[in-house]
C-alpha cells in the first residue's frame, strides 16, 4: 500500500511538471503578451500627459523616508456589502495606510464603485492614495480580483502595463495581473522600478495554480521589458511546504517564513516573493501585521473579521539599494511609520 502512494505521488508530480514545461513551450512570454514593451514613465515621471488624470501630489521627503513597504492581504470575501459596513471600512482604511502599496485580494463586484469609495475615505484623511485594478469599469455579473493600492508621494505607476495574464483556456479561476511601478522622491536615473504580479490562488486546486504561476513568473521575468525585479505579491491557499513549483525556481524565495498569516490557525499562505540576488533594494525587513494588536481588537474578534492578516517586505527607494544599508529581520506586530 505505501509503495502504490508513493508511485501515484510521483506520477501526479511528473503530470504537474509536464504541465508547467507544456505551458510554457506553448504560451512562454505571451502569459503576458499585453505588457510586453520597455518599462516607460515618460521623460519626466512627475508630470501626465493625460488631461483627465490629475496632477500627483507633491513627492514624499526623501531625507526623512528611504524605504517603502509594499504588502499582500486578503481578509477574506470583500463583497460590496462588507465593504460599505462602517467599522469594517475604517480598518480597512488603516491598514492599507500602513503601506505604500498593498494587494488587496478578494474584492467581489460589479464594478468598481466599491473600490473608488474605499480610496475616496482613504483619502479623506489627508493622503493621497490611488489604486489600479486589471478590471472593467462594468462587468455583466459579479466578479471577484485584487486591487493595488498605492501611495501617490511615494510610487508612480505605468498604467500602459496594467494587464491581466493571457489565459485562454480559463487554467486560473481568477487571473493575475501585472503592473510596473517607481519610487518617488529621487531622480529617475536612481528610482527604484519593479514590477509586481498580483495574484490569488483557488484553494479548491491549489497544485495546478501553484504550477501554473510558476510559470507565469517565468515569463514575467523574461518578457523583454529588462525589468530585473519582479515581485509576487500573492495569496497562495497552501502552506510553504506546497510552494515546490515556485521554490524550484532558481533564486526566488518568500521574504520570510515559519510566520502564520491565518488568523485562526498557523498556517503561513500569504507571502511576497521575489528574485534574491536581482532585488537587491530589499532590506530584509519583512513580516506579518497583527491586526489583533494593530487595530487592538480581541484575538477571537480579530480572526472574525480578517480571515487573514497582511505579509509585508520592505525596500528601499533607491534603484540597486542604498550602499551601506544594513539589512534587519522582522516577524510579527505593528509598524512605525
Amino acid at each position: 500500500m505505501l509503495k502504490l502512494n508513493l508511485l501515484r505521488h510521483f506520477v501526479a508530480i511528473g503530470i504537474l511538471v509536464a504541465l508547467g514545461w507544456y505551458l510554457l513551450s506553448q504560451y512562454g512570454p505571451q502569459w503576458l503578451e499585453g505588457t510586453r514593451r520597455s518599462v516607460s514613465f515618460g521623460q519626466n515621471p512627475e508630470q501626465t500627459s493625460d488631461p483627465l488624470q490629475p496632477p500627483l501630489p507633491p513627492p514624499l521627503n526623501i531625507s526623512e523616508k528611504r524605504t517603502i513597504r509594499l504588502a499582500t492581504f486578503y481578509p477574506g470575501p470583500l463583497e460590496v456589502a462588507r465593504l460599505q459596513d462602517e467599522t469594517f471600512r475604517d480598518q480597512m482604511v488603516r491598514i492599507i495606510r500602513e503601506f505604500d502599496l498593498v494587494a488587496v485580494h478578494g474584492v467581489r463586484s460589479r464594478s468598481l464603485a466599491p473600490v473608488l469609495s474605499l480610496v475616496e475615505q482613504i483619502n479623506a484623511r489627508g493622503s493621497y492614495y490611488d489604486f489600479a485594478a486589471a478590471v472593467g469599469p462594468v462587468e455583466d455579473s459579479v466578479v471577484q480580483f485584487s486591487v493595488l493600492f498605492f501611495d501617490q508621494q511615494s510610487l508612480v505607476i505605468d498604467r500602459s502595463t496594467v494587464r491581466k495574464v493571457e489565459d485562454p483556456h480559463g487554467l486560473f479561476r481568477w487571473k493575475p495581473w501585472v503592473a510596473s511601478l517607481m519610487t518617488r522622491g529621487v531622480t529617475p536615473a536612481e528610482a527604484f522600478t519593479f514590477t509586481v504580479i498580483c495574484a490569488q490562488v483557488d484553494p479548491m486546486r491549489t497544485a495546478q495554480e501553484l504550477e501554473l504561476l510558476a510559470v507565469v513568473f517565468r515569463a514575467a521575468k523574461n518578457d523583454g521589458r529588462n525589468e530585473d525585479d519582479t515581485l509576487l505579491l500573492a495569496h497562495l491557499a497552501a502552506d510553504e511546504l506546497q510552494w515546490q513549483s515556485l521554490k524550484q525556481l532558481a533564486r526566488i524565495v518568500p521574504v520570510f517564513s515559519g510566520v502564520p498569516t491565518a488568523s485562526r490557525a498557523a498556517r503561513c499562505v500569504d507571502n511576497i516573493l521575489l528574485d534574491r540576488i536581482a532585488t537587491r533594494e530589499f532590506t530584509g525587513r519583512a513580516g506579518v501585521l497583527d491586526l489583533g494588536r494593530f487595530l487592538q481588537l480581541p484575538p477571537l474578534e480579530a480572526a472574525e473579521r480578517f480571515a487573514f492578516f497582511p505579509a509585508w517586505a520592505e525596500f528601499s527607494v533607491f534603484e540597486g539599494g542604498e550602499p551601506g544599508f544594513v539589512a534587519q529581520s522582522e516577524s510579527r506586530g505593528t509598524m512605525a511609520r
